[in-house]
């Protein structure tokens, strides 16, 4: 038969669990980061985007296709090339910021699993 300490030790465990529930997007914020984060990635490469196009049309006023067809292509090869470097720098900052996240996460299922097993013990 479990000792009295035992029980109350379960039933903190449970009420542990049941407020971990309630409240898992304070504890793991870590949804909404990773919303956040999404969300200022596609702001960003939205903004890149318009940016490249206006530089590009200003850089391409007076030159048509027609008139100079090896000076409009390299512009237009210079932007692309522009967008696709820019848009590698954007993931590779969503990518860190998404590790970081990852690695906080991990570290509090880790305390929450050190806690779990040490309320276990200490029932058992």
């Amino acid at each position: 038969m479990p000792s009295l300490q035992a029980l109350e030790d379960a039933l903190k465990l449970e009420d542990t669990f049941q407020k971990l529930e309630k409240n898992s997007e304070k504890e793991y914020p870590g949804v909404l980061e990773l919303k956040a984060i999404e969300a200022a990635f596609q702001r960003e490469a939205k903004e890149m985007k318009t940016r490249n196009a206006k530089s590009r049309l200003e850089e391409l006023r007076g030159i048509t296709k027609k008139s100079s067809p090896i000076e409009y292509k390299r512009i237009g090869d210079k932007y692309v090339l522009r967008g696709v470097e820019e848009n590698l720098k954007l993931m590779n900052i969503k990518n860190k910021k998404i590790d970081e996240l990852n690695e906080n996460a991990r570290m509090l299922r880790a305390k929450l699993n050190d806690r779990i097993e040490k309320t276990v013990n200490r029932a058992e």
